[in-house]
């Protein structure tokens, strides 16, 4: 299964963006991150940054949040939402530190 970088560097809490336009995400494995935190994403269909928003879930109507906690772990996609052509991961807590997400493409 190939992967992606995502990189949060210090003092921020989005990353760089993901060329999703040929892949499908199937997961997003987790390092190490600053605090108890949650994981969001952003998409676009272009690498515009103006373009990215936070994704939202249909039901319930709310965004697409994944409690990390620390890290060191993985994050399953859900299998019925489809993935933005371009994404970006963001972390509820700035980071202290460069942190680096892999996302598992399909």
């Amino acid at each position: 299964m190939p992967f992606l970088y995502a990189v949060i560097n210090s003092g921020q809490a989005v990353s760089g963006n993901l060329d999703l336009t040929k892949y499908g995400l199937s997961a997003i494995a987790i390092p190490p991150v600053a605090s108890a935190t949650d994981l969001l994403v952003q998409g676009a269909f272009t690498t515009t940054s103006a373009d990215f928003v936070r994704l939202q879930a249909s039901r319930p109507n709310t965004d697409v949040r994944f409690s990390i906690g620390t890290g060191s772990n993985m994050v399953l996609w859900p299998a019925d939402l489809p993935s933005p052509p371009y994404a970006r991961l963001e972390t509820s807590v700035t980071q202290t530190d460069v942190r680096t997400f892999t996302a598992l493409v399909r």
